[in-house]
């Protein structure tokens, strides 16, 4: 017979004996039952990790999206947006670290990411992305031409 103890943030652990070839159906059946009807006061999930308050969360954020693109009653929602996340992050006992934000650990390598980025970023804006654009077309000329844009 082995000993199997099993954890369920209960004071002690609760300990199952299952046969070692594992024929033992009454014992696997214990088991299951034990942790399958766990009460559920001992997995308790705090509110602040509810399913019901993401999904306020993101009916929020989507109100805000929408209030400002649809029907423009808000200014831009990126400012709104980011103290709403700023605000839940802190609501869920979360800090900068929680999101990814840390000190680097080396500056030398993030400010040489940093200007490797921009130049890619001004090498595509000018020779791959450049000729999408519209060129711009002075008022004499519209004018001239009679054609109103």
């Amino acid at each position: 017979m082995r000993e199997l103890t099993l954890s369920l943030d209960q004071p002690g652990p609760v300990a199952i004996k299952l046969a070692s070839t594992g024929r033992d159906k009454v014992g696997f059946k214990a088991f299951m039952e034990h942790a399958v009807s766990a009460p559920q006061a001992a997995i308790q999930h705090s509110w602040r990790q509810s399913p019901w308050l993401s999904a306020s969360e993101f009916l929020i954020g989507a109100g805000i999206v929408i209030g400002h693109n649809v029907y423009h009653v808000l200014p831009n929602e990126v400012p709104i947006l980011f103290v709403a996340g700023w605000i839940s992050i802190h609501f869920r006992n979360g800090g900068w670290k929680t999101v990814g934000f840390r000190r680097p650990k080396s500056w030398k390598r993030t400010a040489v990411f940093a200007m490797c980025t921009a130049v890619v970023r001004i090498l595509l804006g000018l020779f791959l992305f450049g000729h999408l654009r519209r060129p711009q077309v002075s008022s004499t000329a519209r004018t001239a031409t009679g054609k109103q844009r």
